[in-house]
């Protein structure tokens, strides 16, 4: 399987290292972004999507263009921030859960249990995953440790790419 990771377009009031609220919208520059990555994608069967506002405005913008089957997942979702949202990453301590948000560890967990969940995908399928940034980090982090194989051994890896917003490796 090829796997496709993509960032959803920029958000409305985002700054250089401000953590966004998980219901941020697409600013006009986030919207054309999307579109781009719509108009520029090709041979993707299907798209796993995080299920916060900005992704699935990204996810629509792509099924305008494309008629695949696109399926939610609240496992890409962003990790919850509780108060650190709006807040400069610099000025937060992520060793320490934020109030009403989420621990590190249960962020890693449950995209590493998505990933997971994609083993069962035919092996030519060409799958996009379309969700934020720290959850691209964890699958393509995954991945470079152990490979693309449901247990802890090492095995060949699907070719990533990494589109849109996020550095290539």
């Amino acid at each position: 399987m090829k796997l496709v990771l993509a960032k959803h377009g920029r958000v409305e009031g985002y700054s250089s290292g401000v953590i966004p609220g998980y219901s941020a919208q697409l600013c006009d520059k986030g919207i054309e972004e999307a579109r781009t990555l719509a108009r520029t994608l090709s041979g993707v069967d299907a798209i796993y999507s995080s299920v916060a506002p900005r992704a699935v405005s990204t996810t629509k913008e792509i099924l305008n263009v494309h008629d695949i089957p696109c399926f939610y997942d609240e496992r890409l979702d962003p990790m919850g921030a509780g108060e650190y949202e709006g807040k400069n990453r610099d000025e937060v301590n992520w060793d320490i859960n934020p109030k009403g948000g989420e621990s590190l560890d249960n962020f890693m967990g449950r995209t590493e249990d998505f990933l997971n969940s994609l083993y069962s995908t035919p092996e030519d399928d060409c799958v996009l995953v379309l969700s934020h940034s720290g959850n691209n980090k964890i699958l393509e982090k995954i991945i470079k440790v152990r490979g693309f194989s449901p247990n802890k051994e090492q095995s060949s890896s699907p070719l990533i790419f990494r589109t849109f917003f996020i550095k290539e490796i």
